[in-house]
């Protein structure tokens, strides 16, 4: 009986530990994805939280400055109108589809300067990979 009791005590202690390393994992891993637009709405909500926000490289700001250094603009994806820009700084290799009027993603923290400070940028595929479907295959005659 003794020997039962204590294998189910292990065997409690060896799950909660499981639940506890898992929990902390996807804490750790949890990252908040926002537009442009819920971040410009509650800055100071979001200060010093990792987050991802999705947008537009805003054609005219990006500037490129030593050592891979880059600060652009990023605008909401449907409404490039949209007046509500997020100034944006990296430092790092960026994506080969990385330019001005491209969908990015960036990854980093918001601090309290009002400057988001990217510590990953992924760029959308560019439509010239995608197949162009109105393109016409010409056909050969069949012989007569």
């Amino acid at each position: 009986m003794k020997k039962h009791r204590s294998f189910s005590i292990m065997i409690l202690v060896v799950g909660v530990a499981i639940v506890y390393l898992v929990y902390s994992g996807v804490k750790e891993t949890m990252v908040y994805y926002i537009t442009p637009a819920e971040l410009m709405a509650q800055p100071t909500h979001y200060y010093d939280q990792d987050l991802r926000i999705g947008g537009k490289v805003v054609t005219g700001s990006l500037v490129q400055g030593d050592s891979l250094r880059y600060q652009f603009d990023l605008v909401e994806f449907q409404s490039p109108e949209n007046t509500s820009t997020i100034p944006v700084e990296y430092q790092g290799a960026v994506p080969d589809a990385f330019k001005e009027g491209a969908h990015v993603i960036v990854e980093g923290t918001y601090p309290s300067d009002g400057i988001f400070k990217a510590s990953k940028i992924l760029t959308k595929c560019p439509s010239k990979y995608e197949p162009d479907l109105e393109q016409k295959v010409p056909t050969s005659n069949p012989p007569s």
